[in-house]
């Protein structure tokens, strides 16, 4: 089943913070999914199993192609992981928090491949009415294939997570209508 957007939000940032210091140390996870989160007692997430991971100071992508194929980016698959490969694999894990389902599936790895090259899927807030627009617009930019679309950094992740998490949907509608407006009037 899926979490609620507070809960899925909270393990999110966590996992997103946890990324952000491992890419601050050059270290691309390469094998980011849910059995490689683990939660403590408290609810505290904890990113684990780093033992096909990348030290990334020397070169600028991971050519092996290993990994968890519902999880890879599509350049992952062409063997040129980057650390925005890591956020594509955060954001179809909060894919499958908030929706409870995998935005691509297939018991062959080709054909996650395929649909994952393709890039179409459905946003978290049209699979779960409960999900906010907000929050799958994240999710959604998170997944983007091309890379120029997606987040270029954890922190930058991290960011808008904070912001969706500490603003109420009231603010942030009102801040989206004076930004139209600006927008509109210049």
């Amino acid at each position: 089943g899926s979490l609620e957007e507070p809960k899925a939000l909270s393990i999110s940032m966590e996992v997103v913070d946890a990324v952000r210091h491992a890419h601050a140390n050059s270290v691309l996870h390469r094998d980011l999914r849910p059995s490689n989160v683990l939660l403590t007692a408290e609810d505290q997430a904890k990113v684990v199993d780093f033992s096909i991971s990348r030290l990334m100071d020397q070169v600028p992508y991971a050519s092996t192609r290993i990994g968890a194929p519902p999880y890879m980016a599509p350049e992952h698959f062409q063997g040129r992981a980057t650390f925005a490969s890591d956020l594509y694999s955060v954001g179809v894990m909060m894919y499958e928090m908030v929706t409870g389902v995998l935005p691509f599936f297939d018991i062959n790895p080709a054909r996650i491949e395929e649909l994952v090259a393709q890039g179409r899927f459905t946003p978290p807030n049209l699979k779960n009415r409960r999900v906010g627009k907000e929050c799958s617009d994240i999710v959604v930019r998170a997944m983007a294939r091309d890379l120029s679309q997606r987040y270029r950094t954890a922190a930058e992740l991290l960011e808008d997570l904070r912001r969706l998490r500490t603003t109420t949907r009231e603010q942030r509608e009102l801040s989206d209508i004076r930004l139209r407006i600006a927008a509109r009037d210049s």
